[in-house]
């Protein structure tokens, strides 16, 4: 389980109240207890400033939307309050949001993928993982898509292999290039996992 699922755990109880996570820790399973539990120890380590400080920096890294998100000036504005107060002022004057419009949680988790900042060595990891296709089950339709992906740019089917297959282990992310792929290597592993292909 990933640090940030522990500080995410940790930002809830510290906003509810629940200093030391007790609340929280009564409703977890050992194998998240432990980690958790010693992730609430180390804040209690902290003196009040520190503690203050911590806690924001932990919140500030859940928003993880980029200034510079390559989104509609709209989209920009339904995510205004994921964003420092300035830049948030100014995406929601270039499009002002409706009022009394609702944004869904699903819509906002959707518009924060899309913004996501790039991952630095998509290209890199997505080589690599490559290397791994011969050992996957649905190798020859990987590289099938990879192919019909790349048509015009044969010199990308390796990089369009490994998004797909890291799509497909619901690795997402990438960059502007392979995100889309990624996406792709997603479905088409829940389309082989359904339980009507039993």
């Amino acid at each position: 389980m990933s640090t940030a699922f522990f500080d995410g755990m940790a930002l809830a109880s510290t906003a509810q109240g629940d200093r030391d996570g007790g609340a929280a820790l009564s409703g977890l399973a050992r194998p998240l207890a432990e980690p958790f539990a010693a992730r609430m120890r180390s804040l209690a380590a902290l003196d009040r400033t520190q503690r203050r400080r911590e806690v924001k920096r932990v919140a500030a890294s859940r928003r993880q939307v980029p200034e510079d998100a390559a989104l509609p000036p709209r989209a920009r504005a339904l995510l205004a309050a994921d964003v420092d107060k300035q830049v948030g002022r100014r995406w929601l004057a270039e499009s002002p949001v409706r009022p009394g419009f609702r944004v869904t949680a699903s819509l906002k988790a959707t518009l924060r993928r899309l913004a996501a900042s790039p991952e630095p060595d998509a290209a890199l990891t997505e080589r690599g993982a490559a290397a791994r296709l011969q050992t996957h089950p649905h190798a020859g339709a990987l590289r099938r898509f990879a192919l019909a992906l790349v048509a015009h740019d044969t010199t990308q089917v390796d990089r369009a292999v490994g998004a797909l297959l890291l799509g497909s282990e619901r690795h997402l992310g990438g960059d502007a290039i392979s995100r889309p792929w990624r996406r792709i290597g997603r479905e088409l592993a829940t389309a082989w996992e359904a339980p009507w292909r039993e």
